[in-house]
């Protein structure tokens, strides 16, 4: 058996990190993550603490649309910025709610676009979101409206996006103690009848335990992944299923899980929706590679509004590799694949943690050249020296 250590959720860490902020209060005995995002986000809460107006969110998206809310509940100015591309990240609907509530904020260079000032506070506790490019409009919505003084409302649309991360973020302020109506179309939030001093153990970060799904196709030997457990308020839990259609097994001890694939051929197209799970995708779509898998994938749309455009890096990759499919902007279908792939590609990176995490589970099959594999920090930072322990086993 093969031993692997994955990160913590930097999704939980990071809504906790709001949370605590909110609250005014330090987390009890709570270990966090430390990929980038993380480290980031927690580097900013401190200069904002230490006075500063101006604040680089550098490429974490998750940062950027959490504080945007924040610094609007503040009675100053800020100015929040970052890279190229996250000044191209969508943005739009947040500001629009933001501003429905009286906050002040205005596009210094571009229209629409980062960098943003900023100016609070928010002078009513209702609003309206439309959820289309992001449920992270909506997961900052709920964090602020937790901590106000009186009832919060949120009307949403389009909550088909990755709505368990919404859900995530209203389970961790539920524990907070907020009372928190979550319907079809609004979310009532009553402000928190008891702050409590929150203690919340972060779970192991599911998209991470993703690659060794793939990983595991390649070897013989069962990967064990310790620390994980089997209930989970992250979505991409969903991938046990995934890879069980894939035939890898998963089995919950009570000191992790243990991947075993069964190096089977699955004789019938498979179907896979990632609109609930976008960051597997990547993944998932490595795994169909590697087992030469006919595949249908739906929920695609909002890839290309991630760290990189994955979507179109995606149908790159399956060029390259010669495997015909047909595709649109929401989804993907793999016809037919190859007799042979080629026996050396480049990659570009894209500067994309998932990218590189993701297609590096082809090198037992396919020699890839990577231009930059050094952003894997940006969610787990120790990926490549975990991977060399599967491939001491290996050739890769």
């Amino acid at each position: 058996m093969i031993e692997v250590q994955v990160p913590l959720s930097k999704s939980i860490s990071n809504r906790l990190l709001i949370i605590a902020l909110l609250s005014k209060q330090e987390l009890s005995s709570t270990e966090l993550s430390q990929a980038q995002d993380t480290l980031i986000l927690k580097k900013l809460i401190d200069q904002y603490k230490e006075g500063a107006l101006d604040l680089n969110v550098e490429d974490c998206g998750t940062a950027f649309r959490f504080l945007c809310a924040f610094l609007a509940t503040q009675n100053k100015t800020f100015n929040l910025f970052g890279t190229k591309r996250l000044n191209q990240r969508p943005i739009t609907p947040l500001i629009e709610a933001l501003r429905e509530m009286g906050a002040k904020i205005t596009y210094p260079q571009t229209p629409l676009k980062a960098p943003l000032q900023i100016s609070g506070p928010l002078l009513s506790n209702t609003c309206h979101i439309d959820c289309a490019q992001s449920s992270q409009f909506l997961s900052a919505l709920l964090l602020i409206g937790a901590f106000q003084k009186k009832p919060f409302t949120i009307y949403y649309k389009n909550l088909h996006a990755s709505k368990p991360y919404a859900e995530m973020t209203i389970k961790l302020l539920r524990k907070a103690g907020a009372s928190i109506d979550f319907l079809e179309n609004r979310s009532i939030i009553n402000s928190l009848s008891n702050n409590k001093k929150l203690s919340v153990e972060v779970e192991k970060c599911w998209s991470s335990i993703s690659y060794f799904y793939n990983w595991a196709m390649h070897t013989n030997k069962p990967i064990f992944v310790s620390g994980v457990k089997e209930q989970s308020i992250q979505g991409d839990a969903i991938c046990v299923n995934y890879y069980k259609k894939l035939g890898v097994d998963s089995n919950f001890t009570k000191k992790g899980l243990v991947i075993t694939s069964k190096h089977r051929q699955i004789n019938k197209k498979l179907d896979f929706d990632f609109s609930h799970c976008p960051d597997i995708y990547l993944s998932v779509l490595t795994g169909c590679i590697i087992k030469q898998q006919l595949c249908s994938m739906t929920g695609l749309e909002n890839l290309n509004f991630k760290e990189s455009e994955r979507l179109t890096a995606s149908l790159e990759l399956l060029d390259t590799l010669g495997i015909h499919c047909t595709s649109n902007k929401e989804s993907l279908t793999i016809e037919c694949y190859p007799e042979n792939y080629p026996k050396k590609i480049s990659i570009k990176s894209l500067n994309d943690h998932r990218i590189i995490m993701s297609f590096k589970c082809l090198s037992p099959i396919i020699k890839i050249d990577f231009n930059n594999d050094s952003h894997v920090v940006k969610s787990f930072k120790n990926y490549h020296q975990e991977v060399k322990k599967i491939c001491q086993h290996i050739e890769c």
